[in-house]
C-alpha cells in the first residue's frame, strides 16, 4: 500500500516555478511583494531582461499561467525593482506559445480575472497616483494584444473600496 501512495505522490502534476499551485478559478492578485521567482526559457529571458531592467544574474519575478487555455504556459513578468515606484511596477505579458509580448501593463496590483476576451483572461490593475488618488484599468485581449478597455480615476472613498475589495482576493 505504501508503494502506491509514494508513487502517486511522486507522479502528481507539480506546477512550474512561479506557476499557480491552486486549482481554484481566478481571480488572483499579484503584487510586487508577492511575485515569486520565475524560471523563464533562456531565449525569452534574454529578450526581456533588458526591457525590464534585469541584469543577467538577477532573479526574475513573475508568474507562469495559462491565460488562454491553450495548454501552453504564458507569463506575467514583473520589472526589476528599478522600474518600480509608488505607482507600482511594470509588467510584460507573454504568450507562451509564440513567445511574443502581448501586453505591457503596470500598477501596484495586477488582478487576473475569470472573464475572458478572445479566450484570454482579463487583467485589471490599480496604479497609485498620489494621496487619495489612483487609476483603475481593465485590460482585455483584442485578438492580438492586451489593451486598456476601461480606465477610471479613483478618489476617496472609491479608492478605499477598491483596495478593500482586492484585499480579499487570493494572492499568488
Amino acid at each position: 500500500m505504501r508503494r502506491y501512495v509514494i508513487l502517486a505522490f511522486l507522479c502528481a502534476p507539480w506546477p512550474l516555478a512561479g506557476q499557480s499551485p491552486r486549482s481554484a478559478a481566478p481571480p488572483w492578485i499579484l503584487t510586487p511583494g508577492t511575485a515569486p521567482a520565475l524560471a523563464l526559457p533562456k531565449a525569452l529571458r534574454g529578450s526581456l531582461a533588458a526591457d525590464l531592467e534585469y541584469d543577467s544574474a538577477d532573479v526574475i519575478h513573475g508568474v507562469a499561467i495559462d491565460l488562454n487555455s491553450d495548454q501552453q504556459v504564458d507569463f506575467i513578468i514583473q520589472s526589476a525593482p528599478s522600474l518600480c515606484g509608488n505607482g507600482g511596477c511594470q509588467y510584460e505579458v507573454v504568450n507562451g506559445a509564440t513567445q511574443a509580448i502581448v501586453g505591457e501593463i503596470g500598477g501596484v496590483a495586477v488582478v487576473i480575472l475569470p472573464s475572458r476576451d478572445h479566450s484570454f483572461l482579463r487583467l485589471a490593475t490599480y496604479t497609485h497616483e498620489g494621496a487619495g488618488t489612483g487609476m483603475y484599468t481593465l485590460y482585455s485581449f483584442n485578438g492580438r494584444a492586451y489593451e486598456p478597455t476601461v480606465q477610471r480615476a479613483l478618489t476617496q472613498p472609491a479608492q478605499d473600496s477598491l483596495v478593500a475589495a482586492w484585499h480579499v482576493i487570493p494572492g499568488w
